[in-house]
C-alpha cells in the first residue's frame, strides 16, 4: 500500500506541474482571419521585395511587418511565435501546413488574387504570342486543371510526368526560374527540377518545337539576366506588379489566392517537444534556452511516467496473479520475469 501511495503521489507531482508550467506560457492568440493581423502587437511575415509586401502594408498598416528571403525562414519564425502570420500565395502555404499539420494551417479567406505571369525578353517579342496561344489553349484543354490538382491540391507528392522533346528541334529556349518554391520550381528528392512551372515550360517547348535549357537563378539576378538578353523567358510565380517596364508579361498561366498562414493553436501538441509545454518569453529571455528548457522537462517527464506506468503495470499482474488459474499464472511469472530483468528507469 505504501508503493501504491508513492507511486500516485509521484503521479500527482507531476500532473500539478505541468499544469502550473502550461498556466504560466503565454500562449500565442489564435487567429481565425486575416483581419485580427492589423494590431500593433501583430508581426507579420513577407518575402521581402514581392508584391505579398506591398499588400500586407496596405491590409495591416498597424502590423509590423518582417521581410525575409526564404519560405523556410519564414515558417521557421511562424513556429517558434516570432511571427502570427506569413502572407504569401496559397498553394506555397499549403506547402508548409501539410508539412506541419498539427502547427500550422492556411486561412480560409484570401487577402487578394494576381495571376502568375510568364516574363518574355523584350528582345524576344515574337514568343509572347506563342506564350498567350499555348496558355489559352492550355487552360481549355483541362491540362490545366490535371496540373493544378496534382501540384497543389494533392495531400502527397506525383512526380512529374515526362514530357519529351521533340526530335530535331534546333532552336533553343533559355528559361530562368529560381528552383527554390515549391510546388512551382524546386528539386525533388532525386535531384530532378520539377514543379508545376517546369511541366508547363516543357509543355510548350514541345508544342512550338523548341529545346528547353533551363537555368535556375537567385531572384536578384533573374529579372537582370531577362533584361540582359541573357534569357529568353522567366517564370517563376511573377505577377504583372512586380515586374518592371520594358519587360514583356504574357496573360495569366496561373491562379493563386493570396492568403495567410498561422499557427493552428492545436493544444494536443502540448508535449514531445511542443513550446507549449509551458515556459514563456516572460520566464526565460533566450528562445534557445527556451527550446532547451521544454525538451529537457518533457523527456524528464516522459521518462519518469514510463516509469510509473511499468511499475503500476507490474502491480495489477501481481493482483491478478493471486486469483488466477494455474495456467494463467504461469505466463504471469513469464511477463514479470521479463520485467525484473529490464534496467531500472
Amino acid at each position: 500500500m505504501k508503493k501504491l501511495i508513492g507511486l500516485v503521489a509521484v503521479v500527482a507531482v507531476l500532473a500539478v506541474a505541468q499544469l502550473v508550467s502550461f498556466s504560466a506560457y503565454e500562449r500565442p492568440v489564435g487567429i481565425s482571419k486575416p483581419s485580427e493581423l492589423d494590431r500593433q502587437d501583430c508581426r507579420v511575415g513577407v518575402l521581402s521585395g514581392y508584391a505579398s509586401e506591398d499588400v500586407s502594408r496596405k491590409l495591416f498598416p498597424r502590423a509590423q511587418i518582417v521581410g525575409f528571403h526564404e519560405f523556410e525562414d519564414a515558417f521557421m519564425a511562424l513556429l517558434a511565435g516570432r511571427i502570427e502570420g506569413f502572407v504569401y500565395n496559397e498553394h506555397v502555404l499549403n506547402v508548409g501546413a501539410r508539412a506541419y499539420p498539427n502547427r500550422l494551417k492556411v486561412l480560409d479567406e484570401a487577402i487578394s488574387r494576381e495571376p502568375a505571369v510568364v516574363l518574355v525578353s523584350p528582345k524576344r517579342p515574337d514568343l509572347l504570342p506563342k506564350v498567350n496561344a499555348f496558355i489559352a489553349r492550355f487552360r481549355k484543354s483541362g491540362v490545366y486543371d490535371d496540373m493544378f490538382l496534382r501540384w497543389c491540391q494533392g495531400d502527397e507528392y506525383v512526380p512529374m510526368p515526362a514530357v519529351p522533346e521533340i526530335a530535331g528541334a534546333t532552336e533553343t529556349l533559355r528559361i530562368g526560374t529560381s528552383g527554390t518554391e515549391e510546388p512551382s520550381s524546386f528539386v525533388d528528392d532525386s535531384g530532378e527540377l520539377v514543379g508545376f512551372d517546369i511541366e508547363f515550360i516543357r509543355r510548350f517547348a514541345q508544342v512550338n518545337h523548341l529545346k528547353p535549357q533551363i537555368v535556375c537563378r537567385p531572384d536578384n539576378l533573374i529579372l537582370e539576366e531577362l533584361a540582359a538578353d541573357k534569357l529568353d523567358i522567366v517564370i517563376d510565380d511573377y505577377n504583372a506588379n512586380e515586374v518592371e517596364s520594358g519587360i514583356l508579361v504574357s496573360d495569366g498561366y496561373f491562379d493563386s489566392d493570396m492568403k495567410v498562414l498561422v499557427q493552428s493553436g492545436d493544444a494536443s501538441g502540448m508535449m514531445l517537444g511542443s513550446k507549449r509545454l509551458g515556459f514563456s518569453k516572460t520566464l526565460i529571455k533566450d528562445p534557445r534556452i527556451r527550446v532547451f528548457v521544454t525538451g529537457f522537462f518533457t523527456t524528464l517527464g516522459l521518462t519518469i511516467l514510463s516509469a510509473v506506468f511499468g511499475y503500476l503495470f507490474a502491480w495489477i499482474l501481481l493482483l491478478i496473479k493471486r486469483r488466477a488459474p494455474g495456467f494463467l499464472r504461469g505466463a504471469i511469472d513469464s511477463v514479470l520475469e521479463v520485467v525484473r530483468l529490464l534496467p531500472p528507469p
